[in-house]
């Protein structure tokens, strides 16, 4: 084993700022962790949010099928949009994951290289090591705006399809009322 040799000609100033940014580097890197676990629960939180608003929807669909065979075609379309629209959503938030895995890999690539050249330069290590926190700091921030924005984009959808399923039920539900309406003035005459 060899042993570590302090050289006199370094002071305890370069080592202390090294250990800060050091610091900083894994703070950093906790905190693209916690994002990207807040990514994902904000993604199944939406997906299980969809599930809900399906099986709620459900229902009232298979009774207005019974009642109604002609408006089986506009809602299979309207279920087919519906799939599509969360189809697009699951893939831009697995798009994220992965940019977010990515930009991890990368920023503990760099956290590697940047140690190994710190043995052989301190003062090297240093201004590389700043403008890493620089690029970070830019990137959590970046981060966190995505995530916020695919949260509100997650949200938005959900709502439209739930506004769509409740403007569709009311539809049919005036259709079978005018429908019995004609039924019952059909069969008083």
């Amino acid at each position: 084993m060899h042993e570590r040799r302090t050289n006199p000609m370094v002071s305890p100033a370069p080592r202390n700022a090294q250990n800060q940014l050091q610091t900083e580097v894994r703070d950093l890197q906790r905190a693209v962790a916690a994002l990207r676990t807040e990514l994902e629960r904000v993604h199944a939180q939406a997906e299980q949010d969809v599930m809900s608003a399906r099986l709620a929807a459900g229902g009232e669909i298979n009774q207005l099928k019974t009642t109604i065979a002609a408006l089986r075609d506009s809602l299979e379309q309207a279920r087919v949009e519906r799939e599509q629209a969360l189809q697009l959503e699951r893939q831009s938030a697995r798009q994220e994951v992965q940019q977010l895995r990515a930009t991890a890999q990368a920023l503990r690539d760099e956290l590697e290289m940047t140690r190994a050249d710190a043995a052989s330069s301190v003062s090297n290590a240093l201004a590389v090591q700043q403008a890493e926190l620089g690029q970070l700091r830019l990137t959590v921030a970046a981060l966190r705006e995505a995530m916020e924005l695919a949260a509100m984009e997650k949200e938005a959808a959900i709502q439209r399809s739930q506004r769509m399923l409740a403007d569709e039920n009311a539809q049919m539900q005036q259709t079978i009322r005018a429908l019995r309406e004609q039924l019952e003035g059909a069969s008083a005459s």
